[in-house]
């Protein structure tokens, strides 16, 4: 299903990579708050293209499309430039080529467990309770 942003909604796609019962989350030079890895995708991207693009433009490696699957959908409170809108984020587990490296527009990358919910936005907070729920994470 194919849900575009509008005038008071932003439709992103994030990458939710666990390692050792760790999220991977990041943080841009602008932001306190990490956020997922991922972002809103263009108008002509399907939610597939939009995810492996911005996961390879904030973390340096390639998504393998054929093992892309949807985790869950959340719907919270935009952060930062989408503040006051509500966001929309579709969540996404999938195998990668590469290695895992901050690019320009990342300051810093972490690996977050359900102690961290106070460094990430409400949503992100939300992913966390779920993939602990799941018994992915710690």
């Amino acid at each position: 299903m194919l849900i575009s942003s509008t005038s008071n909604t932003v439709v992103k796609d994030a990458w939710m990579p666990v390692q050792d019962r760790k999220i991977l989350f990041v943080r841009s030079r602008d932001q306190e708050l990490f956020y997922c890895v991922g972002g809103k995708r263009e108008s002509h991207e399907s939610d597939h293209q939009g995810l492996i693009r911005e996961t390879f433009e904030e973390v340096g490696v390639l998504l393998i499309p054929k093992t892309i699957v949807r985790v869950a959908t959340f719907v919270g409170p935009g952060h930062g430039k989408s503040e006051g809108m509500v966001t929309i984020l579709a969540v996404f587990d999938a195998e990668y080529q590469g290695v895992l490296r901050a690019s320009s527009e990342v300051a810093e990358t972490a690996w977050f467990t359900t102690a961290d919910k106070h460094r990430t936005t409400v949503i992100g907070a939300d992913i966390l309770d779920l993939y602990a729920s799941l018994g992915k994470i710690d």
